[in-house]
């Protein structure tokens, strides 16, 4: 990219985002630092455990306290699709309310190269919590986002899409990590339990409709 481009997407939003999502910019070097399946899936039998269809919880970067006080946890599934196509699914904010159960609503608000802000209104315990997020495609197998605003105090996290060999031809392990906080008084242990739900749920939800649109029925 020149080191001249301005995004379009910066000049028409409203001052009140522009700073958060300037926030929210790719660290491109971040992404770059762990986009093969083995620095993910580290034992056969998280191997094993995936080639069922299991969804398995990965080990965090972060201690357990640290885990804990951000409400944060990473998860992982393979999917018959190559990563490009998994990620169509994961970028069709339009449409992401209609296959993933923890979303109550989600819309499109602007898009701009490989930016995109996602207006969405999520359930998190007995609640509802109404948040625009910043989506940024920092390369092909990485996609991060972060908070812009909302009834949210943090979210952030990200979906890698990698590509593993088998013999049927290319496959996807789909990582999703998602850390948050709310900004309204809910219980700790609601908030871990909905995202020790959220995780696999996402997951499935995504493989599930990746299939699904593979069998034409989008």
């Amino acid at each position: 990219m020149r080191s001249d481009y301005v995004n379009p997407l910066l000049l028409t939003m409203p001052a009140n985002r522009l700073c958060a999502f300037l926030f929210c910019l790719p660290l491109t070097l971040a992404a770059a630092d762990s986009e093969s399946a083995s620095h993910w899936i580290k034992t056969e039998k998280q191997w094993s455990e995936l080639q069922t269809g299991k969804v398995i919880l990965l080990d965090s970067t972060l201690s357990a306290e640290e885990d804990v006080k951000s409400h944060s946890a990473t998860a992982a599934i393979i999917v018959d699709a190559v990563p490009d196509v998994v990620r169509n699914v994961v970028e069709d904010g339009n449409k992401a309310a209609g296959f993933q159960e923890s979303l109550v609503s989600s819309e499109i608000l602007e898009r701009s190269g490989d930016t995109t802000l996602v207006k969405q209104v999520a359930k998190v315990g007995f609640h509802k919590v109404s948040y625009i997020v910043c989506q940024t495609a920092e390369n092909p197998s990485f996609m991060s986002f972060k908070l812009v605003e909302g009834d949210l105090k943090q979210m952030d996290g990200f979906w890698r899409f990698l590509p593993i060999s088998s013999d049927s031809g290319t496959k996807t392990l789909l990582v999703y990590r998602l850390s948050l906080e709310p900004n309204i008084p809910i219980p700790g242990f609601m908030i871990r339990k909905s995202i020790a739900n959220n995780l696999p749920n996402t997951l499935v939800s995504v493989k599930e409709e990746t299939l699904r649109r593979a069998d034409g029925s989008s």
